[in-house]
């Protein structure tokens, strides 16, 4: 094999070998991160959507916080999608996060609902995508998609931080 420049001759390409224990390591550490995180009030998402779609100055701060405090329930929602594999666990935290983004992008603030309430559809719409491109959905019968759908809708009347049942408003 030519190698271009002489000091790329002794790289090691199992030191790059993302193993499980490493993947654990980024998992807790992506935990880790977004518990830097407070969950926002519907007045300050409100204002910070409003202050992003102005460009104002600290906007992609903003962004960042928005999107930030929201993480926990892309990681709840990955977890329930994913099936023992933490390889999948980050891919589906990463398609959760894009469904984030997307949600983030198209809000519109006068619907009077919480971001959560709207970006929830694109997180599981992301995550489910990906799952289908790879082949990792297995068909099932209506009957059984029925109740799986009624099950997830119910899951989301209930708020993940405290159990308590979630109103229209929340």
């Amino acid at each position: 094999m030519m190698y271009k420049c002489n000091r790329f001759k002794n790289i090691n390409v199992k030191n790059y070998y993302i193993n499980n224990n490493n993947l654990n390591y980024i998992i807790n550490t992506y935990l880790n991160d977004i518990k830097k995180y407070k969950l926002l009030t519907y007045e300050e998402e409100q204002e910070y959507i409003i202050r992003i779609r102005n460009q104002d100055i600290n906007s992609q701060l903003l962004k960042n916080k928005l999107i930030g405090s929201h993480q926990p329930f892309v990681y709840l929602f990955a977890q329930k999608y994913s099936i023992n594999d933490n390889t999948q666990l980050m891919d589906l935290i990463q398609e959760g996060n894009i469904g984030l983004l997307t949600a983030l992008e198209r809000f519109n603030v006068k619907s009077n609902v919480k971001f959560l309430t709207y970006a929830n559809s694109w997180i599981i719409k992301y995550m489910l995508l990906y799952l289908d491109n790879n082949n990792l959905i297995q068909k099932i019968n209506n009957v059984k998609y029925n109740k799986i759908n009624n099950k997830i809708r119910e899951d989301f009347k209930v708020c993940p931080y405290c159990g308590k049942k979630l109103d229209q408003e929340d």
